[in-house]
């Protein structure tokens, strides 16, 4: 009697929650929660329960696109692009810590990665950047691989980590246009796609979320400020608040994200969190800075470029205790 009498209590709680949470996400939830008649007061206690932990247990991947406009013309930010992203690992970097890049060469159209481009691999290593509390949980080896395919306007990057018992990665697809932004389906979004697909605009210059967090943090400096900076060799700067709809040039980098995190039950968590305090942030913080170093590598050509990739190269190596001559260091 004993026994019928738990497994009907435990078919009645199984049934009282696939009616509780039918039309969401899962089709049922643990039965350890006690269960309550639906008149008993601390029911709207598991009614909050659901309410706020369900959205964490989403395991729908979201499309997210974020349209960041600027203040130059593609063949200027064809330069501008690669010396930020060298210059950008060269101040993250720091001794045992920092950004190793393995390859840094040209790829061809039959290496079956699309257009012929630049290839680049890198290894973050994250070690004591990491806040305590995430520090004390992962291993000391812990780090992020990138490798990106640059065929200009076009790129790919894949972030992967398997430093944990499931798979981690961030996958961004960029295209530069010369428009304001305004190109409606720039990656050729399925009408599906379309439909789930997130866009987000930042502003370098006025974003309402990026400043306010920006100026109220130490990151900021007024010398990076573009409503501040003025650039003595192209004349540009100050940048007005409806600098996107009257500056020339003008151009815009359109980024598809995506963020794969084989933990089903917290797949929604991981991405919100990502895309708020790593991808937004640094598409924000990174672009304003290019734009405030614009003395620095404006007249460039690729060949430049180059070679103070393979100078950054070198010195990151160093850094991470890989003393070697740059790959591609003659491109």
């Amino acid at each position: 009697l004993t026994g019928f009498k738990h497994t009907h209590q435990s078919c009645v709680r199984k049934q009282w929650y696939q009616r509780r949470v039918r039309g969401c996400i899962l089709p049922t939830l643990p039965t350890y929660l006690p269960y309550q008649p639906t008149n008993q007061p601390s029911n709207l206690v598991v009614s909050k329960f659901l309410v706020l932990f369900i959205p964490f247990l989403s395991t729908t991947m979201k499309i997210k696109e974020y349209r960041i406009p600027l203040p130059f013309s593609l063949e200027e930010y064809r330069v501008a692009q690669p010396y930020m992203v060298a210059r950008v690992s060269k101040e993250h970097s720091r001794s045992g810590n920092g950004v190793e890049i393995v390859a840094n060469e040209p790829y061809t159209e039959e290496a079956g990665m699309g257009p012929a481009g630049q290839f680049t691999h890198k290894i973050f290593k994250i070690g004591d950047a990491l806040p305590w509390y995430i520090n004390w949980a992962i291993p000391s080896s812990f780090v992020i691989e990138e490798k990106a395919w640059n065929a200009y306007p076009y790129c790919k990057t894949v972030h992967s980590c398997t430093a944990f018992k499931y798979n981690f990665s961030i996958s961004i697809e960029t295209r530069y246009i010369e428009d304001q932004g305004t190109t409606e389906n720039p990656f050729n979004l399925t009408p599906a796609e379309l439909k789930e697909r997130e866009v987000d605009v930042v502003d370098i210059a006025y974003d309402p979320v990026g400043v306010q967090e920006l100026k109220g943090s130490p990151k900021y400096k007024p010398e990076e400020d573009p409503t501040l900076y003025m650039s003595e060799k192209s004349g540009r700067g100050k940048l007005q608040p409806d600098w996107v709809q009257t500056h020339k040039p003008i151009m815009c980098s359109y980024k598809l994200c995506k963020v794969n995190c084989e933990t089903p039950k917290f797949q929604s968590w991981v991405e919100d969190y990502i895309h708020k305090h790593a991808l937004r942030n640094v598409f924000f913080e990174g672009h304003r800075k290019v734009f405030c170093w614009l003395d620095e590598w404006f007249g460039w050509n690729m060949e430049d470029v180059r070679r103070y990739e393979a100078q950054t190269q070198a010195e990151l190596n160093k850094i991470a205790g890989k003393s070697k001559e740059p790959d591609g260091a003659d491109q």
